[in-house]
């Protein structure tokens, strides 16, 4: 029983009234004995609890999420208002996991199977599957359940949302076709390169051979003085070809049809190779170059062809942008990671980068700024053929440079090529 019992000072208490029997041995009432408990502060607390409930009714209702609460078991007893006006269903329909209804047949069972899992295992459930709306159609929801527990950790319930993504969906799946379709047309572009670098290089070829003729009869002939027009030709040619081979080794790397031919070599061997190429370029701006072998550097199985290039374009551009200086080129063979590894370094004396041009430094078809291609020329292809080339043999590029002062590149590969 339950009455309002006004105190002394005059404020109404709610009071709780209990009443127990005594009885004798023949089990006749002798007399009875009451308790009064003042509920007030109960009565309180369940007026403030139904208020809360109301309020967190009242959010659930008007998210913009489907909402809905699971058992323990991961049965649901309760939709928020969103969902039944998404579905267009009623809350009698839903019971008995009525809601599969509104689950696309090709999804259902795989939605129940992973849901089941993940409930059974207590782990947040997360899933992306298409649900029929009131007017037939599906869209696709991001629908996601987390446990509400206990202050000792057992589950009391299932809090889910559902989240229409179809938008997003839609813009992911434009993204990836528009992602593919400039993937295809980079792989022809690619392709059309290289086939147009090939029929370049054929007539290159016979230009540069025609000049070594002349150039041999001109000599025979004792006409000396046309040597340096001859030369000149050769000299374009023989220019103009490389950058052809540049961009048809790019056009390879961009369409993934760059391969690596490796061969056991004398490092030492390659090196020596590699200085006589680039004397003449040194000597065009009177820089020295230095060569530094540090410790045996023995054999290597790698390819020869693509290590020789890395290390003539580098010190290339070393050369370029120095003068009357000095570049060394250092090599060194260590042990890492139980492999063996072969380091090289091109150190110049040149004009040095800035940090914010060494960040682009291996971006394609870009150099230091517009002013280092007109001083120096050049169509920005070595460095990032260079790196392409590192990786491909297993290894890496890294750079060092101060402004004024120089700039230090280090290659470093595997002694065993990785096929």
């Amino acid at each position: 029983l339950e009455h309002r019992v006004r105190r002394a000072d005059g404020e109404w208490r709610n009071m709780g009234v209990t009443a127990v029997p005594i009885l004798d041995d023949a089990g006749e009432v002798l007399e009875w004995i009451g308790t009064h408990t003042d509920i007030t502060e109960l009565r309180r607390i369940e007026q403030k609890l139904g208020e809360t409930g109301r309020q967190l009714t009242t959010l659930a209702d008007n998210i913009p999420q489907l909402a809905w609460m699971a058992d323990p078991s991961g049965d649901i007893f309760w939709y928020n208002k969103r969902w039944f006006d998404y579905t267009g269903t009623t809350a009698e329909e839903m019971q008995d996991w009525g809601g599969m209804k509104v689950h696309h047949p090709e999804h259902a069972t795989r939605v129940m199977e992973r849901y089941k899992r993940q409930i059974a295992d207590g782990d947040v459930w997360e899933d992306t599957f298409p649900l029929r709306g009131v007017d037939g159609t599906y869209r696709w929801f991001l629908s996601q359940a987390v446990p509400i527990r206990d202050g000792e950790g057992q589950i009391l319930r299932w809090f889910g949302t559902n989240t229409d993504v179809t938008r997003q969906r839609a813009a992911e799946q434009e993204l990836e076709a528009a992602k593919e379709a400039a993937e295809g047309a980079n792989r022809a572009k690619s392709q059309f390169i290289a086939n147009m670098s090939h029929e370049l290089r054929t007539p290159l070829s016979a230009v540069i051979g025609y000049a070594e003729m002349l150039e041999e009869e001109v000599e025979d002939l004792g006409e000396e003085h046309l040597l340096s027009d001859l030369r000149k030709i050769e000299g374009n040619a023989r220019h103009l070809l490389s950058l052809i081979n540049n961009v048809l080794d790019l056009s390879k790397i961009e369409a993934e049809r760059m391969e690596i031919y490796a061969e056991t070599i004398e490092v030492t061997t390659v090196l020596d190779e590699v200085v006589s190429t680039v004397g003449s370029l040194m000597a065009k701006k009177n820089n020295r170059l230095e060569l530094d072998v540090q410790g045996e550097l023995g054999e290597a199985h790698t390819d020869q062809v693509k290590l020789r290039q890395c290390l003539i374009n580098l010190l290339s551009n070393a050369s370029k942008f120095a003068e009357d200086g000095v570049v060394t080129l250092r090599a060194s063979r260590m042990s890492d990671g139980g492999r063996d590894w072969l380091s090289f370094e091109v150190e110049d004396t040149g004009i040095g980068m800035t940090q914010e041009q060494i960040e682009k430094l291996f971006e394609r078809f870009s150099q230091a700024d517009s002013s280092t291609t007109r001083k120096f020329g050049g169509t920005g292809l070595g460095l990032a053929i260079t790196r392409a080339f590192c990786h491909l043999l297993g290894g890496d590029i890294g750079v060092r440079s101060e402004v004024g002062k120089g700039s230090i590149f280090t290659i470093r590969i595997p002694a065993e090529a990785v096929q």
